[in-house]
């Protein structure tokens, strides 16, 4: 990832709607899924490709045992602004962590990043460093046909569909508990817009971010859309959507 785009994100995640909707996903699941433990503090909690921090600092907030792990510097620097000191730089191929050290791993955008090269390999060190029946939870961009400027910001590899996911879950030795699509009511709206600038004269070779400053009161209103969805999705899996999330537990 550029540098500048840590900047960017760091500068987003707090209160940017993408970013308060996946992590109001991701706390309801560590809950509903957590191998029946209710206290928190009892819950060690690996958030592998940490990034600049915001998720890690929840998941400290609330009490979470958990230690953040990202194979760049400048990404820990933001964690260490955030006064984050459980940090540990390495990457996600090779996880510098004792088998069976946490009950759940958290990753989020991570694994389809360029710089790893083996998707499945590092869904088994996921495995490898979980308790028995421990969960990892994962959200990853959805469909090959919304790659965008955004991909090249990010030096996305790959992006994935429900099937694909859950097959290699199934080879890292992952049992599914929960395999959706997300961001589904926005999707006809992104879809459009970034098949659109795929036709745009001087679009392909761009390299700019999605992220930027929105609009407050849109700001909030998608994230009301996102925060519904996730209610949603406690009943139903969603068809298609711009991520695909999933919860899986050690097989």
């Amino acid at each position: 990832m550029r540098e500048s785009e840590y900047r960017a994100i760091y500068s987003a995640e707090d209160t940017h709607w993408w970013y308060l909707g996946l992590r109001e996903l991701v706390f309801a699941s560590l809950r509903e899924y957590s191998c029946g433990k209710k206290n928190a503090r009892e819950i060690s909690v690996l958030d592998a490709g940490c990034g600049t921090g915001a998720s890690l600092l929840r998941l400290s907030v609330e009490g979470y045992s958990c230690c953040g792990l990202d194979f760049s510097a400048t990404a820990l620097g933001f964690c260490k602004e955030r006064g984050l000191e459980r940090l540990v730089r390495g990457s996600v191929s090779e996880l510098p962590f004792k088998s069976a050290s946490f009950d759940a791993v958290v990753s989020l955008d991570v694994i389809y990043h360029a710089a790893v090269k083996d998707d499945v390999h590092a869904m088994r060190e996921f495995r490898r460093v979980l308790k028995k029946d421990g969960i990892l939870i994962m959200n990853l961009p959805a469909f090959e046909f919304l790659r965008s400027p955004h991909d090249l910001a990010n030096q996305t590899k790959t992006r994935y569909t429900k099937e694909m996911l859950g097959e290699r879950l199934k080879e890292a030795g992952f049992a599914v508990e929960r395999l959706t699509y997300r961001n589904t009511a926005l999707f006809p709206v992104i879809a459009a817009v970034r098949l659109a600038k795929k036709l745009m004269p001087g679009r392909p070779d761009s390299k700019d971010s999605d992220l930027g400053e929105v609009n407050p009161f849109v700001n909030r209103a998608l994230s009301s859309v996102l925060s519904l969805e996730n209610r949603l999705l406690k009943a139903a899996s969603m068809p298609f959507g711009t991520s695909v999330f999933c919860v899986a537990r050690r097989a």
